[in-house]
């Protein structure tokens, strides 16, 4: 085993360093900073641990558990199986993520060249790649991308999950 294992965040921003200590693992989460060193590296900035665990897999599962925390990437637990298989059918593939909407600020682009948006509430977040299908209030469905840590901006709107992915591969 080498000197650390490091783990990524899917947005990048924040990261888990899990580094054995004699009979247990420490694992502490840094977040990514704009600052940089003298050669150019960027700084990352400790915001969590040091978390103290037995064994490697422990300390990888409350890795994954703190990066989700802080991320917000955490899964929503309250999507029921039938959604998620009926996500995978529309996609044809399993390769996506839901997660909870209350992690999230949803922003609608209401005008692209005045930098203009409004405030969603999203029921449903699902995250496929780099492109996000959020379900609002109001059962409609909008994709997007990540435009700031839990900040989600969507451009198009779509009456049904299904229209929404079909756009998706058609742009692919």
């Amino acid at each position: 085993m080498s000197d650390h294992i490091t783990i990524l965040a899917e947005n990048e921003n924040f990261k888990a360093v899990i580094t054995p200590e004699e009979d247990q693992f420490e694992v502490n989460v840094y977040q990514w900073s704009d600052v940089m060193d003298d050669d150019g590296n960027i700084l990352w900035q400790r915001i969590s641990g040091p978390f103290i665990v037995d064994n490697e897999e422990q300390a990888e599962i409350e890795a994954q558990k703190q990066l989700d925390l802080f991320s917000g990437e955490e899964s929503d637990e309250a999507i029921s199986d039938d959604f998620i298989q009926q996500v995978a059918e529309l996609l044809g593939h399993e390769d996506f993520q839901c997660y909870k909407a209350q992690n999230y600020d949803i922003q609608r682009i209401v005008d692209a060249d005045e930098d203009a948006t409004e405030s969603i509430e999203a029921q449903k977040i699902i995250s496929t790649e780099d492109v996000f299908i959020v379900e609002t209030d109001d059962e409609k469905w909008l994709i997007g991308f990540l435009a700031g840590d839990r900040e989600i901006q969507c451009w198009k709107s779509f009456d049904t999950l299904e229209d929404a992915i079909d756009d998706l591969e058609e742009e692919e």
